[in-house]
């Protein structure tokens, strides 16, 4: 299936298999020049090519590969956010191309599904690992929901993390405090803005209860509210 040109293929179900005599080095899905797909469904046998310019927006999908011809040439892009994987070609696929915020893990049948998280495992030798500001809003909002991350470890590996300026919502609250340890390895996060107004406990952190917060630099943080406001942490 070839996408040429300008052209977006849209595709949600289906079984496509290529079946020739060397398909190990023939593609299922090829897209050249600027072309794109977007795929939410289906299953694929056979390889995937993304030629210079092009991109694949991968939401769903089966893919098995037992040749492991998948390529990304330079200036290729692929996003994958779901699907399921079959086999070590399939997975490395997957684990090359994951959109940021997603991660691959083995599901009880032994294939690999790709779903939102953080890479790594949360301990001191093998951390969650923030790699960009969709892994830091995932981290937050996980916090914010519940998960205190008691005992775990997180480290910051992007070189920058540039809120924008945008309105942020403290990590951590009265009913969910941050409980782990997280280390920014010195790392910079810039342009944190809150404007906490009558609330307390405003920051980057709002609430911990025996968390620590270590090697992290702000750059132009502005910050306000009623009591217990700092720029790493209000409590």
């Amino acid at each position: 299936i070839m996408a040429a040109g300008t052209s977006t293929v849209d595709i949600d179900g289906g079984e496509f298999t290529i079946n020739i005599v060397d398909a190990s080095s023939s593609y299922l899905l090829d897209a050249q020049n600027t072309a794109s797909y977007d795929i939410s469904g289906g299953e694929f046998t056979g390889g995937i090519r993304a030629q210079a310019g092009t991109n694949y927006n991968i939401t769903g999908g089966t893919y098995t590969n037992e040749y492991g011809n998948y390529n990304v040439y330079p200036g290729g892009n692929i996003d994958i956010k779901g699907g399921t994987f079959v086999g070590d070609y399939a997975k490395t696929f997957a684990e090359n191309n994951l959109a940021d915020g997603f991660i691959c893990e083995q599901n009880a049948d032994g294939t690999y599904g790709v779903v939102e998280g953080l890479a790594g495992e949360g301990t001191e030798e093998n951390p969650y690992l923030i790699k960009s500001l969709t892994d830091l809003k995932f981290f937050r909002d996980a916090v914010n929901a519940g998960n205190n991350y008691t005992g775990k470890y997180i480290k910051v590996t992007a070189i920058e993390i540039d809120l924008n300026n945008e309105e942020w919502t403290p990590i951590g609250n009265s009913t969910n405090k941050f409980q782990g340890t997280f280390d920014g390895q010195n790392h910079t996060i810039s342009n944190l803005v809150i404007n906490g107004g009558s609330s307390s406990d405003q920051g980057f952190f709002g609430m911990t209860r025996d968390g620590e917060i270590k090697n992290v630099i702000f750059e132009n943080a502005k910050v306000s509210g009623r009591l217990n406001v700092g720029v790493v942490a209000g409590t």
